[in-house]
């Protein structure tokens, strides 16, 4: 799944068999955003629904469902985890359709966008000295020539 990008049937899952139909995840109604703060991974799956034998209902988490987990597994990029759930009512779907609860689980890798890393002191230390060291010898070739 990507984050920003609607993405339809088939795109990020190949489904699963359900009833003798293919289920899948789409974000059709809306892509899916995300940051990572300080480990902590919050998710906007407002747009997450799924198909399944021409019916399109939401699957977007219930209200104190979404549970998320980070981990970083390398320079900027991390391992998470989102587990919900979600009521199918039938103000979303035509009857027989509603009253189950979806259980979902995502996993996948997340890339965030890293700042400059930031020099140490003693960068800096030796990038000013360095600068020194060629101002004091351009000044001694001046006084030279």
């Amino acid at each position: 799944m990507l984050m920003g990008i609607v993405q339809g049937p088939g795109d990020f899952s190949t489904g699963f068999l359900w009833q003798g139909h293919t289920a899948y995840a789409t974000t059709l109604n809306g892509a899916p955003s995300g940051n990572i703060i300080n480990n902590t991974m919050t998710l906007d799956m407002s747009g997450f629904t799924g198909e399944w034998n021409g019916v399109s209902f939401n699957a977007t988490p219930d209200p104190g469902t979404l549970a998320t987990a980070v981990s970083l597994i390398g320079n900027g990029v991390y391992f998470y985890t989102a587990d919900w759930t979600h009521l199918v009512t039938a103000s979303e779907v035509p009857a027989p359709y509603y009253g189950f609860t979806l259980s979902l689980h995502l996993e996948g890798i997340a890339v965030t966008s890293l700042a400059a890393p930031v020099p140490e002191a003693d960068t800096y230390a030796m990038m000013t000295a360095g600068l020194g060291l060629v101002g004091l010898m351009a000044r001694r070739r001046r006084k030279q020539v």
